[in-house]
């Protein structure tokens, strides 16, 4: 009996399915996408307060874009995945100086040290040429305004001889202009007491006297500019036609412009001074794709709110935006500009 029922066990054992054990290692699951990091390329704009910080605010605000869409449902366009961050400067030629150590991507500079710096020449001669200098966007025209208090004997440029003169910031644009002007009058350097410091410290002495003539190099109308005509009473001088003639004609990034009579109360008459331009500025090795769409942000109708073009004077007009570029134009700029036609 024993032995029947120990057969019968292993023929009953035989006859069950036989279950295959799985010894292979179990398969990787599918890992969640990491969110896309967001890029944060600097703008290099100007001192806090100044015409060129408020427009590195508005550039960022125009072209920064936290999701990877590039355009919303208005059809508004932006750099996808971008936060432009607007860094303050002392100007002009701090930063080039920026730029071309990498610290920055993109920069606010004048139209003229722009053309210095890439052919190292006036204060970048030392330094030698910045080829991998090139334009995204000329953005508005940045005017020489020339005050003197209300009450003073300076009548005209003339005048300015044996007084004290702000140039504005050793690392600005202004001085570079300014030095152009007094040169063309025949005013050398020591028969003027030269002042250089940033220009809220420049009007600060101007409404202690300390200051005769104050110069000013920036859009119009400036805002430091029009605080300033509320608490002292001050005139703006007109430069000589003759004088911004030859400029013009010796500089290819000078014009002749007048101010307009609207921006400023303490304005009754035209004023005729000169200009040059504001221009939005990168390096070749920064991507193509970011450049084109930053430029496409700064240009297209449905992506620039009234506050953006009306806030200064002949500013962000599709018609000037190749103006006064006298250095190279960055492949992705120029990919939209000629899209739309508009041939550097």
């Amino acid at each position: 009996m024993p032995f029947l029922l120990l057969a019968l066990l292993a023929a009953a054992v035989e006859s069950l399915p036989l279950f295959e054990i799985n010894t292979a290692p179990p398969a990787a699951s599918k890992p969640t996408p990491a969110p896309q990091s967001l890029h944060t390329p600097m703008i290099a704009s100007g001192f806090y307060e100044g015409l060129y910080y408020r427009t590195g605010i508005d550039i960022s605000a125009l072209a920064s874009r936290t999701e990877a869409q590039i355009c919303d449902e208005k059809q508004a366009c932006g750099v996808g995945r971008t936060v432009f961050v607007n860094k303050s400067s002392r100007g002009s030629i701090e930063n080039i100086h920026l730029l071309h150590a990498k610290t920055v991507d993109f920069a606010l500079v004048q139209s003229n040290v722009a053309y210095m710096a890439q052919n190292g020449k006036g204060l970048f001669e030392k330094e030698g040429v910045f080829e991998d200098l090139q334009a995204v966007a000329s953005l508005y025209p940045e005017v020489l305004q020339t005050v003197v208090h209300a009450d003073s004997a300076i009548k005209s440029w003339a005048d300015v001889a044996g007084k004290r003169v702000a140039l504005g910031s050793d690392f600005s644009g202004a001085q570079i202009v300014a030095k152009d002007v007094l040169n063309a009058l025949a005013l050398p350097p020591e028969q003027i007491t030269l002042n250089f410091q940033p220009i809220k410290k420049s009007i600060e002495a101007f409404k202690k006297k300390e200051i005769d003539v104050l110069i000013v190099l920036s859009g119009v109308p400036n805002p430091l500019l029009q605080q300033l005509e509320t608490e002292k009473p001050i005139r703006f001088l007109t430069l000589p036609n003759t004088i911004s003639n030859q400029l013009g004609s010796a500089n290819t990034y000078y014009k002749t412009v007048t101010l307009p009579l609207h921006y400023y109360h303490s304005i009754s008459d035209e004023i005729n001074t000169i200009a040059v331009q504001a221009l939005l500025v990168t390096r070749k090795d920064v991507d193509e794709t970011m450049v084109y769409q930053l430029t496409r942000a700064l240009w297209e109708p449905n992506n620039r709110p009234t506050w953006f073009v009306s806030a200064i004077y002949n500013a962000y007009q599709i018609n000037n935006s190749l103006d006064a570029i006298g250095i190279p134009l960055h492949r992705g700029a120029k990919k939209y500009y000629d899209q739309i036609g508009k041939r550097f």
